[in-house]
């Protein structure tokens, strides 16, 4: 086995350098979206409180939603997205999901779609 040259050490220590450093911002962008966000659908029968508590996991982002007006239990979710800014919720146990992206105030505008419907809704973070 031949010896590393100064060159290949110094490639390698610069490879290093950019790909931690990239690993950093990967992570901040995803933890812009993570903790509790709260928002109200205006609906014709009323207004309707949408929760989503998102957290970061090995594996991603993960949502646990809940409408509190209609039942303190939680509703599943499948899967959660936040890239370039966009915000993606699925949430297949209600024929439902929720996709918005992050404007410079903080919050989330975006849309819920259900069963063929769809109403605006802004979120807020509330939490985390």
């Amino acid at each position: 086995m031949k010896p590393l040259t100064r060159r290949a050490v110094h490639l390698g220590a610069v490879l290093a350098l950019v790909l931690l450093g990239a690993l950093p911002g990967t992570l901040s962008a995803q933890s812009e979206v993570v903790g509790r966000w709260e928002g109200a659908l205006e609906t014709p029968q009323g207004n309707l409180t949408v929760v989503f508590e998102i957290a970061e996991t090995d594996d991603g982002l993960v949502t646990t939603m809940y409408s509190p007006d209609q039942s303190p239990n939680a509703i599943p979710t499948a899967s959660t997205t936040f890239d370039d800014g966009t915000l993606t919720v699925e949430v297949p146990a209600i024929q439902g999901g929720y996709e918005g992206t992050l404007n410079d105030d903080g919050g989330i505008d975006g849309t819920w779609s259900q069963g063929g419907g769809s109403l605006p809704l802004r979120i807020e973070k509330v939490e985390g």
